[in-house]
């Protein structure tokens, strides 16, 4: 039905400052496809509620919306876990392409036999799985483990040995079940982001910081930049991750929280802000755009619950634009 390829050749510099690079995008019979979408991280916090009835439905209305925003592709985030048959069935119908990450992420891990052996069990089942569907085009090892050698004292100081666990694991234990799962043979990324390869064959990966614009795919996040400004956004070959922040819905809230929560200055609300300083990132570049509501309700104005869902809506605002 379909041929896809990732495209990874010679190319000029993204830009004048950068080294002379490689491509990497995505060609499906024959044509070159611009590709525009997200990741598709767990939809709930429990496995069990997702993969139910209520979680398949959860997933069509959401992919459904990614498409009527001319979306393309999702990319089946490594730090989650792998869908029921019913997103990727979804994703067929509705003519998404979905980029499908293995179940590793920002972390180094064993390589011990039986480890490996659980990890080759695991990647030819899902492997043979969901290779059934064609929305599937392209394989991930992993979701920042390249980028995690960098990450931790023990993995800078001896990156040798780390590199050898690195290539054990993915290139020599997940890449070779892959391939004896995936009668397609669909492209694969042994790690995002990465710096791509010297060589296919042999199977020669580019080592260096992974998040150099002249190859590969790279991870963008920058609170601080204006989200709307296009100059602030790097010119890389391929974006496979960014984003910006945003908050639940108040009726997300209300389920696990009180009334006496319903500020963004809150005790709750700092608690549940895992990254450092996000609040203040966050107002500061809503307020390059809007009108950004109190934290807190004055006599004969609006009400706080009113406010925090005014605060709630315009976060989420603030991240789709």
């Amino acid at each position: 039905l379909r041929r896809v390829e990732l495209v990874q050749e010679s190319a000029p510099p993204p830009q004048l400052s950068d080294p002379n690079g490689t491509s990497f995008y995505f060609r499906v019979n024959g044509a070159a496809i611009f590709v525009k979408g997200a990741n598709a991280i767990p939809s709930h916090v429990f496995a069990s509620a997702e993969a139910s009835a209520a979680g398949d439905a959860r997933w069509r209305t959401i992919l459904r919306r990614a498409a009527a925003a001319h979306m393309n592709m999702v990319r089946v985030w490594g730090g989650g876990r792998y869908q029921t048959d019913a997103f990727y069935d979804a994703c067929d119908e509705l003519g998404l392409m979905v980029w499908q990450e293995f179940s590793f992420a920002c972390a180094l891990y064993p390589r011990d036999t039986a480890f490996l052996a659980l990890v080759r069990r695991e990647v030819v089942e899902q492997t043979a799985r969901l290779a059934v569907h064609p929305s599937v085009v392209v394989w991930g090892g992993n979701n920042e483990n390249e980028q995690a050698l960098g990450w931790y004292d023990e993995s800078r100081q001896r990156r040798d040995v780390y590199l050898v666990d690195e290539v054990k694991l993915y290139l020599d234990t997940v890449l070779v079940a892959v391939a004896s799962a995936d009668a397609d043979a669909r492209p694969v990324v042994d790690s995002s982001p990465s710096n791509g390869l010297l060589s296919s064959r042999p199977y020669v990966k580019r080592w260096g910081e992974p998040q150099a614009a002249s190859w590969g795919d790279i991870h963008y996040y920058n609170y601080e930049a204006d989200c709307e400004d296009p100059n602030g956004y790097p010119p890389a070959r391929f974006v496979s991750e960014h984003g910006f922040l945003a908050w639940p819905s108040l009726s997300q809230y209300a389920n696990v929280s009180a009334p006496e929560d319903w500020s963004r200055d809150s005790a709750f609300s700092q608690f549940r802000m895992r990254h450092a300083g996000g609040t203040v990132q966050a107002e500061a570049m809503m307020r390059r755009h809007f009108r950004v509501p109190l934290a807190t309700a004055v006599p004969g104005g609006r009400s706080q619950a009113q406010l925090f869902d005014d605060w709630l809506w315009l976060t989420q605002a603030q991240q789709a634009r």
